[in-house]
C-alpha cells in the first residue's frame, strides 16, 4: 500500500533501489532532535513518495508526503523533534 508508515527507514544513509510503482512510499524516522539528517537515494525506476512519522512534517503541513523522482535523492535536516526540511 501506499500509506504513511510502510517502508520504515533506520539509517542516515537510505538507498532505495527497487521502486516499480509510481509513488511507492518509504517513510522516514521519527526526527527526534534538531541536526538529524537523513539521505534518501531513488535508484528506482518510479517516482518514490517520502512521508515522516506519524505526527512529522516535512515543510508541507503534518503527517504530508513529498516525492523523490527516479535517479534523484534528497537530504533531510531535522530542525525540532517532530520537523524535517529538504535541503537538496
Amino acid at each position: 500500500t501506499q500509506t504513511q508508515g510502510q517502508g520504515a527507514l533506520t539509517g542516515e544513509i537510505n538507498e532505495v533501489s527497487t521502486c516499480a510503482n509510481a509513488n511507492d512510499v518509504v517513510t522516514l524516522p521519527t526526527a527526534t532532535v534538531a541536526g538529524k539528517h537523513c539521505l534518501v537515494i531513488n535508484h528506482g525506476a518510479q517516482t518514490l513518495q517520502v512521508f515522516p512519522a506519524s505526527g512529522g512534517d516535512l515543510g508541507a503541513g503534518l503527517n504530508t508526503s513529498t516525492t523523490i523522482v527516479a535517479g534523484s535523492r534528497k537530504l533531510f535536516i531535522s530542525y525540532s523533534s517532530t520537523k524535517w526540511e529538504p535541503v537538496i
